[in-house]
């Protein structure tokens, strides 16, 4: 089984998929459409590929100017995809954009967990920007009253709030914990990581999950290992599973690297500018675990059984 670029999604037993439902139309083009809310948005990925338009995409930038620009709808042969899936797959639902934006309709957010409903066997997965919209434009499951107990949980869904520094962590975290009763496994995707974060030690022993990656591209902000470590340091005194996905096109260490921290063996490997040790990747997103020390090739996956227990 080929594996998925996004290397979160490779979790054993799933096929890892990303489907992109909401879409815009701008001058006979057909891409996506999303708006930045923080620094972390700043050089989006989805954005530069929406702005390339090589394939697909309006050629347009991602922000409020292009909302009223672009016609938005929802694409009924990719909704209805995982419908014809018998093998678990593990499905990142708009990763060009946010489910949760103020521009996606309640009737079509409705479509899309009418079809996470129908497909118990996936893992589906939602990342967002917007926690605080989450509450407000959840549905009810399709097998229960609305007035129910269990109207709003769904066991084969986990959210992600996606943050990059310590500022947007604090906007967004109590709206994401406002949401624990949703699904099994809430989370953090702290990517791209521009600065160092602490997770409030309360907080984080109601998360499940935390993913860390280095931004990549072209202009690609610095990612420090030690602000890596750190974060794992805190999930592993938790208990919460944790995911090093990438170091990142501009890794830096803030001292020698040294050979007890196991990133020793880079330090004749590393371009030493104002005080900072950058390291010489082989991988162009510092993705390859076998160029990082053992201590640091960790990549947990939830397990929602466990934490029930």
């Amino acid at each position: 089984m080929a594996e998925h670029p996004i290397q979160w999604l490779n979790q054993p037993g799933y096929k890892g998929e990303t489907l992109n439902p909401i879409r815009a139309e701008f001058d006979g083009r057909i891409g996506w459409h999303c708006e930045k809310v923080a620094a972390g948005c700043r050089f989006c990925y989805a954005e530069a590929t929406n702005k390339a338009g090589r394939f697909m995409g309006t050629k347009l930038p991602y922000g409020l100017a292009s909302r009223e620009k672009v016609i938005h709808e929802i694409y009924f042969p990719t909704l209805k995809r995982p419908l014809h899936w018998k093998k678990p797959r593990m499905i990142f639902w708009q990763d060009m954009g946010d489910l949760f934006g103020e521009w996606v309709t309640e009737n079509w957010i409705t479509q899309v967990f009418r079809t996470v409903d129908a497909t118990p066997q996936h893992l589906h997965v939602f990342c967002t920007k917007r926690p605080e919209n989450v509450l407000r434009m959840w549905p009810a499951t399709s097998w229960s009253h609305e007035n129910s107990d269990d109207a709003l949980y769904r066991p084969n869904v986990w959210l992600l709030y996606s943050a990059s520094d310590q500022e947007s962590l604090e906007s967004g975290l109590p709206h994401l914990l406002e949401c624990l009763d949703l699904v099994p496994v809430l989370g953090l995707s702290l990517e791209p990581l521009i600065g160092p974060v602490v997770i409030p030690p309360e907080a984080l022993d109601q998360l499940d999950w935390i993913i860390v990656g280095g931004e990549s591209g072209q202009h690609a902000r610095p990612c420090s290992i030690e602000w890596v470590r750190s974060i794992r340091n805190q999930c592993s005194a938790a208990g919460v599973a944790f995911y090093f996905k990438q170091a990142g096109a501009k890794p830096f260490f803030d001292a020698t690297p040294s050979i007890h921290d196991g990133w020793g063996r880079w330090a004749a490997k590393c371009e030493i500018v104002n005080g900072h040790w950058w390291p010489q990747f082989a991988h162009p997103k510092g993705g390859d675990p076998s160029e990082w020390p053992e201590d640091m090739r960790v990549r947990q996956w939830p397990n929602p059984a466990e934490a029930e227990e």
